[in-house]
């Protein structure tokens, strides 16, 4: 009975330092650290204000808002039925079921944060996200069911977060995921066919970079909500265009849990390249006629060849601008280029001094995994650029 009040009594007490946003200590008993990671004990979770239920090996986890099912041995779960897939699988420890802790807590709204002066860890709650989401000169004031993209990425995202059936149009340009293709397509992201995008009458529109302000401006006009958002530099702010897009449909734990897996699966790759061999490599964007054009140090781009244990070549770029005569004199070990660009990388004069070209290592890569700052960069994309010059990574990863 004692034991019981106790616990009770901890719950309510987590509850009033949620409201007033103080941190809450996480019991060092519930935790188990395993291969640089931390699992929390399902068990404990009713402990901190959570519902649980087992059942048919299902493992739920619930905070009245969210369902978040787990399994055993694996690294998926399903937030509110839509799938994500974690860095670490879940584990078995005895009679314990356990849990990656940063992507439940993160996923549900805290930040795990480690307390010095305590040693210990601590949950602090973060504040919700919400309307309205502004961008530049345009605002978006409510939810939304019915969504037009203008851009492959924003595409994806949506894909991502489990609401695929809310869009109602796409561009020629967005191709993934294979399920896109059965959505209506209105041609190019800055010349889509307004009249395409008013037959669907989607209530939102979304964009991102290559859109022309006179298209939106006319679909201002046609009654919808618009918005566009400029293309992430870092993956940081690629975190932060998934919230918006999310609060834009409703979807805030799925867009936690998506950028926790992102986090998670980055952190580990860094981890299992810091002390490799950093080979340089350069990515091509453009080249030929129209000059050469590559990921700079202001590129999400960049940050993922660091942690993929590479140097960026083409750091110095002004903008996305290179030079024929910085490419010479940087001679990256590897050159990574999309298929429309091999052929003039690797019998184009200009560059058959180049030792990436002479040793067989100018490489193709899916550039449309690489250009759009989304998930796929992190799913599909760290594996493509390690297999490169680390593949002995890729055999300890659990995803």
């Amino acid at each position: 009975m004692k034991k019981r009040f106790l616990s009770l009594l901890f719950v309510v007490l987590m509850l009033f330092n949620v409201c007033y946003a103080k941190p809450v200590s996480l019991n060092a008993k519930d935790l188990v650290n395993e291969n640089s990671r931390t699992y929390i004990e399902f068990s404990s979770l009713k402990d901190y204000g959570l519902k649980t239920e087992m059942k048919d090996g299902a493992y739920t986890v619930s905070d009245g808002k969210a369902n978040l099912v787990f399994k055993k041995d694996t690294n998926e779960f399903t937030v509110n039925g839509t799938k994500f897939a974690m860095d670490a699988k879940t584990k078995v420890k005895g009679n314990e079921f356990l849990i990656p802790l940063r992507t439940l807590f993160e996923t549900l709204n805290y930040n795990v944060v480690y307390d010095q002066k305590t040693k210990s860890l601590k949950l602090e709650k973060n504040k919700e996200n919400t309307l309205p989401v502004k961008e530049a000169n345009y605002t978006i004031t409510k939810t939304h069911k019915k969504v037009a993209s203008l851009a492959p990425s924003v595409t994806e995202i949506i894909f991502d977060l489990g609401a695929g059936d809310m869009l109602v149009t796409r561009t020629d340009y967005c191709n993934y995921p294979a399920a896109a293709a059965k959505i209506t397509s209105v041609g190019k992201m800055n010349e889509p066919s307004i009249e395409k995008i008013i037959a669907q009458k989607p209530t939102v529109v979304i964009a991102e970079t290559h859109f022309k302000e006179d298209v939106l401006n006319q679909l201002k006009k046609a009654g919808m909500e618009v918005i566009a958002f400029k293309t992430p530099n870092s993956m940081e702010e690629t975190y932060e265009s998934i919230k918006a897009i999310a609060s834009i449909i409703d979807k805030n734990y799925e867009a936690r849990a998506l950028i926790s897996t992102m986090k998670g699966k980055l952190a580990q790759v860094s981890l299992k390249t810091k002390k490799l061999n950093k080979p340089t490599a350069y990515i091509v964007v453009g080249t030929g006629e129209s000059g050469e054009y590559t990921h700079g140090k202001d590129s999400f781009m960049n940050e993922i060849l660091k942690i993929c244990g590479y140097v960026n070549a083409g750091e110095d770029a002004e903008g996305w601008s290179y030079t024929l005569e910085k490419l010479i004199k940087k001679n990256p070990n590897y050159i990574l280029t999309p298929q429309w660009a091999m052929d003039t990388i690797k019998t184009g004069a200009a560059y058959k001094g180049l030792s990436a070209v002479k040793d067989g290592k100018v490489v193709q890569i899916n550039d449309d995994i690489f250009s759009r700052a989304s998930n796929r960069v992190v799913t599909e994309g760290l594996k493509e650029l390690l297999k490169i010059a680390h593949p002995e990574v890729i055999k300890d990863l659990e995803f």
